[in-house]
């Protein structure tokens, strides 16, 4: 950094860095078994057929090679090999249909083989973090609220990550632990496994709460409240919407779980330091308001390592994004977050240069792009709020950022309307306030439209009435 004012802030962040804590969250691997065999083999998963442009690393079309889970977990080593703990929020198998090659025993050997992965990249006794993802199971999203085969055979893999009997019994009654990370200051992880509230899981139809975990997390949190301690709430599936193309939004909660999830976050912010989640594949965040419109919590959704372009909407080509790992910088006094370092693998960049390695390399974070000192639900409302801004140059990040900097061909500017239903998507986390605002988006860049046209009309009239006194004269 020759440039004065580049070499102190550059000093600052270095500061803040290394007398942080960290951990890595990183989230849908979603391997491909057939990548290599796509000529010979047209079961996999790739959206199309892309058998001569596929690169070693991966395609956006398609999901990872085994060669990018491991480049992934390589940035971590090179980026931080030393954290506090590793979060791993789920989903390793591919986006394959159930009845052609994936059964049972492929998606344990999935998850053993990156289980293995994992564990041999780091030490023995750096604690993981570890949820299951609906695709973690066969069938998949049909994960139950009570013991089963697979739950068995999970946690037979993970039990070193999960040492106390306790642990045992609620992952294998229904898939989701809690555990201590921290006893100065008192740190807590509840894992939740919300997989029992997704909308297609058939599995749970008709129950009030699926594997008694309502009931466990509120308890839970009620203590943690009590005990003085503070809380990281991990999910897969995440609660809310997403912003779709068509503009009515995604969901994956059915909406009576929603709205149950969604009330005992607002009941415990005050104990809950973030909420953390995958599923999406791409990277934003969400805020929870209480009745008086006071911002009490946030929820932080990590972009997966699979570059797989998501079938959601009536335009596939708006979602493909670029494999990205995440480091959490955590206060090392009191584990409150302080910022998000994303860190990605330029998949276009690799393709097209036909490079020999592959190069992770840090691609932004909150503290530079946000200009926050650190993370709460104030600092990101505020953020929220700037997004608002005419021209706002923060949202226009966001939006790049959102795709982990694709920069691809299919992504078109993102208009009053798009705009609107990110936020709509960042702030609204219940069905029906989600609803309202984006109706309520609608008619004001409607209303937008309107303006613009009576505007161009008067305009256009005003030139034509100077021309033909022009004439005339």
């Amino acid at each position: 950094k020759v440039d004065y004012d580049e070499y102190d802030k550059c000093a600052s962040d270095m500061a803040i860095t290394c007398d942080a804590a960290y951990f890595w969250h990183i989230t849908d691997f979603h391997v491909d078994p057939h990548y290599d065999n796509w000529v010979n083999d047209l079961w996999n998963s790739c959206n199309q057929d892309v058998s001569q442009t596929q690169g070693e690393m991966g395609d956006f079309e398609c999901d990872s090679p085994w060669q990018l889970v491991e480049s992934s977990i390589k940035a971590m080593q090179e980026f931080g090999r030393d954290p506090e703990f590793i979060l791993w929020t789920g989903d390793s198998p591919p986006h394959a249909k159930d009845y052609e090659w994936v059964d049972q025993a492929v998606v344990l050997e999935i998850i053993q083989n990156i289980t293995n992965l994992i564990k041999g990249a780091f030490a023995p006794d750096i604690p993981v973090v570890v949820s299951l993802g609906n695709h973690d199971f066969y069938p998949r999203n049909q994960l139950p609220g009570h013991n089963n085969e697979i739950y068995d055979a999970v946690y037979e893999m993970w039990k070193p990550w999960m040492d106390s009997d306790e642990m045992k019994k609620t992952f294998t009654k229904g898939g989701y632990y809690t555990t201590m990370l921290s006893d100065s200051p008192k740190v807590r992880v509840i894992v939740a496994n919300t997989n029992l509230y997704y909308s297609v899981n058939e599995a749970v139809t008709g129950e009030e709460d699926p594997g008694d975990q309502f009931k466990w997390m509120e308890e839970l949190l009620g203590q943690a409240r009590d005990n003085g301690e503070k809380v990281h709430l991990v999910t897969h599936v995440p609660p809310g919407v997403l912003k779709t193309d068509e503009g009515k939004g995604e969901t994956w909660f059915t909406e009576e779980y929603n709205t149950k999830f969604n009330d005992i976050v607002r009941r415990y912010g005050d104990v809950i330091l973030a909420i953390y989640s995958g599923h999406k594949h791409l990277d934003t965040f969400t805020l929870y308001y209480d009745e008086d419109g006071n911002p009490v919590a946030y929820m932080l959704v990590a972009p997966s390592v699979t570059p797989w372009r998501t079938r959601l909407g009536s335009d596939l080509e708006s979602n493909a994004h670029n494999p990205a790992v995440r480091k959490i910088l955590l206060d090392r006094d009191t584990y409150e977050l302080m910022d998000v370092q994303q860190y990605y693998l330029d998949l276009s960049t690799y393709k097209d240069n036909n490079m020999d390695t592959a190069k992770w390399t840090k691609l932004y974070s909150y503290s530079d792009k946000y200009d926050l000192e650190k993370l709460s639900p104030a600092g990101l409302h505020s953020v929220a709020e700037e997004f608002k801004e005419q021209e706002s140059e923060k949202f226009q990040d966001y939006q790049e950022l959102n795709t982990v900097k694709t920069n691809h061909d299919s992504n078109v500017p993102c208009d009053c309307e798009c705009k609107n239903l990110h936020l709509c998507s960042i702030q609204k986390v219940d069905y029906d306030e989600y609803d309202k605002c984006a109706s309520d988006m609608a008619i004001t860049c409607g209303a937008g439209l309107i303006r613009s046209g009576i505007y161009i009309y008067i305009v256009g009239v005003t030139f034509l009435v100077w021309l033909m006194q022009v004439f005339d004269a």
